[in-house]
């Protein structure tokens, strides 16, 4: 059984707001890197990776929603 949720409610609008400012932010900074080889300041490469990181285990994680309900 679903559980309603409260009205005023927009969790999946706000989510949907944040991917779409991380995939234009992603866009941006893949656009400014370019595709020449040089070297990236370490907190670059660890902003990268950890924002890989975040996404991907909400990707994989994202199944416990629908275990939930």
């Amino acid at each position: 059984m679903q559980e309603e949720t409260p009205a005023g409610d927009h969790e999946v609008s706000m989510a949907m707001g944040q991917l779409d400012s991380i995939i234009k932010a992603a866009n941006e900074l893949k656009g400014k890197i370019g595709t020449q080889e040089k070297n990236l300041p370490g907190w670059i490469q660890d902003h990268i990776t950890n924002a890989e990181n975040y996404i991907d285990q909400a990707a994989q994680g994202f199944h416990e929603l629908n275990d939930n309900e």
